[in-house]
């Protein structure tokens, strides 16, 4: 399934990011740093509205044929901080990449990095657009040897992704 994103060009590289309906408890909220950019300047990558209709019929079938129930629907890209996103020199001298990631009529959303490796003093953060809902800082102690990182759900319709 193709996605209808805010750019329109080849999205090739090695951050996969998996956006699914899902549920899940929020998180405590944090806003961004300040001296950045508006969020609004922030660049946003916008999927298309899930077909309730069509996914209640393949949700009907997978039922008659015994399969467990759809926990979410993924919608695949692949993107780097490179290619996409907003980067920013911060005041203290570090560097702040953000992106916003949305998808109309969600009910939750979360995000699958299939290749997640944090150097020491690095920090991703995954928050809601309003910055009422935030995940704990992921760091390097997140880094694993199968080298993905999948987030917990936000009930969000729109996140904003920072690294610092």
């Amino acid at each position: 399934m193709s996605p209808s994103m805010s750019r329109s060009r080849s999205r090739r590289a090695a951050l996969l990011l998996t956006l699914t309906t899902c549920l899940a408890s929020p998180a405590p909220g944090q806003s961004s740093p300040a001296g950045t950019l508006p969020l609004a300047d922030v660049e946003l990558i916008r999927f298309d509205a899930v077909n309730a209709e069509a996914q209640a019929k393949e949700d009907a079938l997978r039922e008659a044929q015994g399969l467990p129930w759809r926990f979410a629907v993924p919608r695949d890209v692949e993107l780097t901080p490179g290619q996409v996103g907003t980067w920013e020199a911060l005041p203290s001298g570090g560097w702040l990449w953000r992106l916003r990631v949305g998808a109309d009529g969600a009910h939750s959303l979360n995000l699958g990095f299939s290749q997640f490796r944090l150097p020491d003093g690095a920090a991703l953060n995954v928050r809601s657009a309003d910055g009422e809902h935030a995940l704990r800082p992921f760091t390097s102690a997140d880094n694993d040897e199968h080298g993905e990182l999948w987030t917990p759900v936000l009930f969000e319709q729109e996140l904003v992704i920072e690294l610092r």
